[in-house]
């Protein structure tokens, strides 16, 4: 396990359902309440979150294996990767981006056009270079 960026840290944690119980001091306090309410961590007010603290949020808040890759393989060699969901609504591909907090839903008239517009997406929701966004497509066989 690598250091990690705190936004990624905070995304994967919001992709897993947990929220910010609280903003005081040198740290902020997360917890699941929609799973169990019984686990909470802290996460410190740092650019970059330590391998060993990263370590220390997954125990804390028990998250299950799929959700420690999320949280360790979002940032890989400076590329950033983003899952695109896909499914089909009409003509189009509705795509849904679990790992925005907001702005995660768009469209695609192919999935041929999947990675460009999930990509044009995430730099407009957080300002990352396209360049540096990968993309997983995931859509119905």
């Amino acid at each position: 396990m690598k250091p990690m960026a705190k936004r990624l840290v905070i995304r994967a944690l919001r992709v897993q359902s947990c929220l910010k119980l609280s903003d005081e001091g040198k740290h902020e306090k997360w917890g699941c309440p929609e799973k169990c309410g019984q686990h909470t961590t802290a996460v410190p007010r740092h650019a970059e979150v330590t391998a060993g603290v990263l370590r220390g949020i997954i125990t804390d808040l028990e998250v299950p294996a799929e959700g420690v890759a999320a949280m360790t393989t979002a940032e890989t060699a400076g590329r950033l990767t983003y899952t695109a969901r896909c499914h089909r609504e009409g003509s189009w591909w509705v795509i849904t981006v679990p790992e925005l907090e907001s702005g995660r839903v768009t469209q695609a008239g192919s999935l041929d056009e999947v990675p460009a517009t999930v990509a044009d997406l995430v730099a407009t929701m957080t300002g990352a270079d396209p360049a540096s966004i990968e993309v997983n497509v995931k859509a119905p066989a």
